[in-house]
């Protein structure tokens, strides 16, 4: 069983027609199969955790489970399981959430993601809870049919009490427009200029996602970061091209010192090639270490941004961005573009963050000791350290 260990299975036969049956191993083992329903489960498992290669899972049941399985098994497996597993899965979530009887928090999250499947893109709209995380609605369209209009009527019919359509004893329920709202506070999205106005329409507070705005910025610093790197590897090329003609002129001149008379021609010229591509190379190396110092300000531009994100406390994000937006004019263009944009968007960014991030934030308590001996407990607020403050060349 699972190549580790012999089994035997019992025949039994028939006295009167002969006919033989073997003990069966339903729920235990497959029929043809050489590894135990509970072995092969676990692929199911990893791949609903991690969506990794069917070699690695293979190899992850190796090294874990002492099972040698090839990766051929594991994607046929998936191939012919993988249906059943995931709607056993799903009938279990849905029983957990009509046990938990989860209300809707009025806080949600709306995105779209773009994919592709046979040659054809598909616009997926999803709607869900930040704090329960249950998912409100999910619809995958035609990406040529994905438009602020269709957005609009996505939302509104996402944000209205649907459960009717699914309660038996209630056979012809009204139209969806015409059922009670779900309760809604705030809509958390991307920054599409679109948004603002739908959710204006629809009555709902519109606040921005934080993880989008910092990948607004990484995307174009990246880009820059690329670009960057390419000059200083021409640069790198360049330099090293010349420094093959240094070497090569001075070999010419081995074994000559001193200075070459007016009349020694090709001496001359040799050390003048030789001068010319020195001055090169220093200017090659003023050009690289300044291209260093470029990406080295994108790096720690990005750290800076990122750390806005990360504090404890609102006015440690307070801060610590408005002593980034002092020194923009320090800073490369897109940055300082980045940063006049961020100050139009702050109050719906941090605005979220009070909501969700900070309002369950209570002080730590600390227990100091004193000279004398004595105990004293004080109330420390959650703050961060001074650090190191943020100074562009």
């Amino acid at each position: 069983m699972d190549k580790l260990f012999p089994i035997f299975k019992q025949r039994y036969k028939c006295q009167k027609c002969g006919k033989t049956i073997t003990t069966p191993l339903n729920g235990i083992v497959d029929k043809h199969c050489n590894y135990t329903t509970r072995i092969m489960n676990l692929i199911l498992n990893i791949d609903s955790i991690e969506h990794t290669s069917y070699k690695n899972k293979a190899k992850l049941l190796q090294k874990e489970w002492k099972l040698n399985i090839h990766r051929s098994t594991a994607y046929l497996h998936k191939k012919n399981k993988y249906s059943q597993y995931s709607q056993a899965k799903w009938k279990g979530i849905k029983k957990l959430l009509k046990e938990r009887n989860l209300e809707c928090s009025g806080v949600y999250y709306y995105d779209e993601e773009f994919i592709g499947n046979k040659n054809q893109k598909y616009a997926r709209l999803s709607l869900i809870d930040a704090n329960t995380r249950v998912t409100i609605n999910d619809l995958k369209i035609p990406k040529e049919e994905f438009t602020s209009d269709f957005v609009k009527i996505f939302l509104q019919y996402s944000l209205k009490d649907l459960s009717v359509y699914s309660n038996p004893t209630r056979p012809n329920p009204l139209h969806p427009l015409l059922l009670p709202d779900l309760k809604k506070e705030l809509i958390v999205t991307d920054g599409d200029n679109a948004y603002p106005k739908i959710l204006k329409e629809l009555g709902v507070e519109h606040h921005l996602c934080a993880f989008h705005k910092i990948m607004n910025q990484r995307t174009f610093t990246w880009k820059q970061q690329r670009r960057i790197k390419r000059k200083q590897g021409s640069f790198e090329y360049l330099k090293t091209k010349n420094t093959e003609k240094i070497n090569k002129e001075k070999l010419k001149g081995k074994g000559k010192p001193g200075r070459p008379s007016k009349k020694d021609k090709k001496r001359n010229q040799s050390l003048n090639k030789i001068k010319e591509s020195n001055n090169k190379n220093k200017k090659y190396r003023k050009d690289i270490k300044k291209l260093k110092q470029q990406d080295k300000l994108y790096d720690e531009c990005s750290t800076k941004i990122s750390e806005i994100f990360q504090t404890d406390t609102l006015s440690s994000a307070n801060r610590k961005f408005n002593t980034l937006y002092n020194r923009k004019q320090y800073l490369p263009q897109d940055i300082s573009d980045y940063l006049e944009n961020f100050k139009k968007d702050k109050d719906k960014l941090f605005n979220y963050w009070k909501m969700t991030k900070y309002q369950n934030k209570q002080p730590n308590r600390r227990i100091l000791q004193i000279h004398n001996g004595k105990i004293l407990q004080r109330k420390i607020h959650n703050s961060t350290r001074h650090r190191h403050v943020f100074r562009p060349k």
